[in-house]
């Protein structure tokens, strides 16, 4: 009679030691609601916050073409990671929200002279000899949860230098006809 229950405390004390030795992952927790964080080692680190604002430009009264997307003033973001670094990114959301993967895109931006860009799409005109636009300009990103309403947001792919963002579909304000999102930028180095 004393077997089974000997057995079974010897199990108990098995599974409360290995259980002390499991690690739980979770990521550091974000201080705002809806930020996006770098996360380097057990440190966050906010990227840039900026305005993007959506507009249509066209070329050559038409003829051109035309274009949609983002548009962020300044060429390149301050905030630099190096492409060797782990890229890994928090953000604290309200649990009650929808999917984050619906509220949160990753955009890649080409740096111009005066700003940064992503091209979502565009055509038409009799010049316009562009056949890729907007391709390759959203960037496939995983998210899981981490703890009760923070999310870990890691690229599907390897970042190469350049210019990115995050867009938080969510954080739209309206500026006459042009809306403006926020997005989180950052640049990516060799």
């Amino acid at each position: 009679m004393k077997t089974p229950f000997v057995t079974f405390m010897a199990f108990l004390i098995c599974m409360a030691n290995v259980n002390g030795q499991i690690k739980k992952t979770t990521a550091p927790q974000p201080e705002y609601l809806n930020a996006i964080y770098f996360i380097r080692q057990d440190s966050l680190f906010m990227v840039e916050k900026v305005q993007a604002e959506m507009k249509n430009k066209t070329k050559a009264l038409g003829f051109g073409g035309s274009e949609a997307g983002y548009f962020i003033e300044g060429p390149k973001s301050p905030f630099r990671i190096n492409v060797n670094d782990r890229m890994q990114f928090a953000v604290k959301l309200n649990s009650s929200m929808m999917d984050p993967t619906m509220m949160i895109k990753l955009y890649r931006f080409e740096s111009g002279k005066y700003d940064r860009e992503a091209i979502l799409g565009g055509g038409g005109g009799m010049f316009n000899k562009k056949k890729d636009v907007g391709i390759g300009v959203e960037v496939p990103c995983n998210i899981h949860k981490s703890g009760s309403d923070v999310f870990v947001i890691t690229p599907g792919s390897t970042l190469s230098s350049g210019e990115y963002g995050f867009l938080n579909m969510m954080m739209m304000t309206a500026s006459g006809s042009k809306p403006k999102y926020t997005v989180f930028a950052f640049g990516v180095d060799q």
